[in-house]
């Protein structure tokens, strides 16, 4: 008797039940859809940084590169200057 009544409380509330898991899946897609979302603006902000960092490194080898030719050009110019004195 109690399974027969135990499935008799379950139709009872088997409308109820149903409007709540309805509910709960539905908060679990919206917290799904704003983790998405959060990873995508995440990824983007991570790729604007990968960016950066890279061209910033491209700076700095123009500058390494720019600092490295006035050295030379110093050098040649003192060389130069000694050869004169």
């Amino acid at each position: 008797m109690a399974i027969r009544g135990h499935f008799l409380v379950n139709r009872k509330f088997k409308p109820f039940l149903e409007l709540l898991l309805k509910h709960q899946i539905e908060n679990k897609q919206s917290e799904c859809k704003q983790l998405e979302e959060s990873c995508l603006s995440m990824k983007n902000e991570v790729k604007m940084l990968k960016e950066y960092m890279d061209q910033s490194q491209i700076d700095k080898g123009d500058q390494e590169e720019k600092m490295r030719n006035a050295n030379q050009s110093l050098n040649k110019s003192r060389q130069e200057n000694e050869i004169h004195d």
